[in-house]
């Protein structure tokens, strides 16, 4: 899978470029550009009479432009790097001691925003994703789609919209999942907000610090390689996670997050390459912890 890392040089060198542009650009502030390494571990649980714990590290790069005063174009662009370790499985499928161990994700989102008037405002973008064993072939390892949302906001404090993305998957039909954006601010202290598929509450102590709650939903896929127990699968990772977290913005540009958190609900499900399932089952609840630190500028 060399070629994700070539996609990943691309995108660190376009991201680049896009810095050094807003640095030399004498209208700055209609460029932002963020960038958030984040690390999660996910402890030891069983699947079926296997167990498995997932360790998960990466990057997100994000870059607006505001194009002028009804429109902002957006890109961003994920890497994420996850490694699978197994133990008994050979109880689960007889023969196979472990069916994926190490697996990247590389997904870049250019869209726009655009505000219809002071209250209404839209957002639409297309996405490529490819991922998988390292090693697989490009091609087979590639998934796209588009999105869209509209938004309305209510009042100076609420901010409510509700959209889709469409989508391809791995050697499956074509699916639809529903997205939403929430901005409430509830109280001086209290703030309830919600991205794509996550909701979050937030209570701050002060303006740096907040303490939250939140909840998710995350689907990912992987192609398998030529030489996997499950030779050119697909993996297919879906899981609810809640977590408990504090978040410190110890500056404008720079904020940090510690989580510890529980899988509330997450199955595994192994394909062939025809998209026959091979083994299908659920991980039992476990506890996980992440970091994540954000830059902006």
């Amino acid at each position: 899978m060399s070629a994700y890392r070539n996609w990943l040089v691309a995108g660190l060198m376009l991201m680049s470029s896009a810095a050094v542009a807003r640095a030399q650009d004498a209208e700055a502030s209609r460029h932002s550009f963020s960038l958030t390494p984040y690390a999660q571990y996910q402890f030891n649980s069983d699947y079926d009479k296997a167990q498995v714990h997932i360790a998960r590290e990466g990057i997100d790069f994000d870059y607006g432009f505001n194009l002028n005063q009804r429109v902002q174009l957006l890109t961003s662009l994920r890497f994420e790097d996850s490694v699978y370790d197994w133990n008994d499985f050979r109880k689960v499928s007889p023969d196979v001691t472990t069916p994926v161990d190490h697996v990247g994700l590389l997904r870049i989102v250019p869209g726009a925003v655009v505000a219809i008037n002071d209250r209404w405002s839209v957002r639409a973008g297309v996405f490529g994703q490819v991922s998988g064993e390292y090693g697989t072939d490009f091609a087979d390892s590639t998934t796209y789609g588009v999105l869209g949302m509209v938004m309305y906001k209510v009042s100076p404090r609420l901010l409510i919209g509700g959209g889709a993305v469409y989508y391809t998957q791995l050697e499956d039909d074509n699916a639809i999942l529903p997205i939403g954006a929430l901005e409430w601010a509830i109280s001086d202290k209290w703030r309830l907000s919600g991205r794509g598929t996550e909701l979050r509450l937030a209570y701050y102590t002060e303006p740096a610090v907040n303490y939250y709650l939140a909840g998710s939903y995350n689907t990912r896929q992987y192609r398998l390689g030529d030489s996997a127990p499950f030779k050119s699968g697909v993996l297919s990772d879906d899981v609810i996670p809640v977590r408990l977290g504090i978040e410190w913005q110890p500056a404008k540009q720079f904020k940090i997050s510690g989580e510890i958190g529980a899988i509330a609900w997450q199955e595994l499900t192994f394909d062939d390459s025809n998209g026959n399932q091979i083994v299908k089952d659920h991980v039992d609840p476990t506890l996980f912890i992440a970091l994540q630190f954000t830059y902006s500028f």
